[in-house]
């Protein structure tokens, strides 16, 4: 199986014919990311969607008959948890040089549009499909009291990618548009928990 750096390289190979960003060398690699003692954007979210994997994959063991919200609370926590510190991650990059926030994974280039919506959506889709699973098995006495748990969690995405489309502000155009094309299949769950964060920071349609 393809490592998520992998697949980001294989998605710029894919897409580059598609946008007129391309990557450029940058001339002191990962030497200024280790001067500066913070990661790049790319990094960030690459090293999180790592970390949220195997608990997403734990949402999709969840059945009609353990679908409570004690039995999700320790899930949604360590979600929650693990977002909320790369929000703050990418909040250290506030007031860097572009050199830093758009830096790839290894270090070598600076990221373009196209790869770090890449990584962005991949990110987002495992979240909301692991949200939309629960919501899927859940019965109507308790989905009322689930929604709202589940959407705490989508409100930090929404934080994120805030965070992010801040610091990457003027650096990358169009890179909320373009993560929105990719999110095509979760934009459904996304509007059904009314997660208004990441509606408005998108710029999804309801």
């Amino acid at each position: 199986m393809l490592s998520f750096k992998s697949f980001a390289v294989l998605s710029a190979l894919a897409f580059g014919a598609a946008t007129t960003v391309f990557a450029a060398p940058l001339t002191e690699g990962t030497n200024i990311l280790a001067r500066c003692g913070c990661s790049s954007v790319a990094t960030i979210i690459d090293d999180l969607t790592v970390v949220v994997t195997p608990i997403t994959q734990e949402f999709h063991y969840i059945t009609a008959s353990n679908c409570t919200v004690s039995a999700l609370t320790p899930l949604v926590g360590q979600l929650k948890g693990a977002l909320s510190d790369a929000v703050g991650e990418v909040n250290k990059l506030v007031g860097q040089p572009a050199e830093i926030i758009l830096a790839t994974v290894d270090g070598a280039a600076q990221i373009t549009v196209i790869e770090l919506a890449q990584l962005i959506s991949t990110l987002v889709i495992l979240i909301f499909t692991a949200l939309g699973a629960v919501l899927n098995v859940a019965s109507s006495t308790v989905v009322g009291c689930l929604t709202p748990l589940l959407c705490t969690v989508g409100e930090i995405v929404g934080a994120l990618l805030s965070a992010i489309f801040s610091v990457t502000g003027g650096l990358l155009v169009g890179l909320s548009a373009t993560v929105l094309g990719l999110l095509a299949e979760v934009i459904a769950i996304i509007v059904r928990l009314n997660v208004s964060m990441v509606i408005s920071v998108v710029g999804i349609q309801v």
